[in-house]
C-alpha cells in the first residue's frame, strides 16, 4: 500500500511571510496557527480564513492546546472550524 503525505509547518503568524519567502521545496504547505471565527472586517488582531487564503495559507491549526488551556470552548473551536472549511482552509484541529 503506498502511503500519501503531506509536510506542513505552521509558524506564528509574524514569520509566516518569510518561511514562505525561503521555503525552497514546493511541496511543504504553510499553515496558520489560528484563525478567526469571524469573515472579513475589523476585528483587530483576527486573522480571517480569506486573509490566510489571500496570504496563500492553505491550512490553519484550530483547538491549539494552549488556546483549549486558556479558555477556548469546543463551541469557539467549531466556529473557527467552520470558518476555515467554509473559506477553503484545510483545518488540523
Amino acid at each position: 500500500m503506498l502511503l500519501s503525505t503531506q509536510v506542513v509547518v505552521a509558524p506564528m503568524s509574524l514569520h509566516t511571510g518569510l518561511v514562505q519567502a525561503e521555503l525552497t521545496n514546493a511541496s511543504v504547505q504553510i499553515s496558520a496557527q489560528n484563525v478567526s471565527a469571524t469573515g472579513p472586517g475589523a476585528y483587530t488582531g483576527e486573522v480571517s480564513a480569506a486573509a490566510l487564503k489571500d496570504s496563500n495559507i492553505g491550512w490553519t491549526i484550530t483547538g491549539h492546546s494552549e488556546r483549549r488551556d486558556a479558555g477556548e470552548t469546543s463551541a469557539q473551536m467549531a466556529a473557527k472550524t467552520k470558518a476555515a472549511v467554509a473559506g477553503g482552509l484545510k483545518v488540523d484541529a
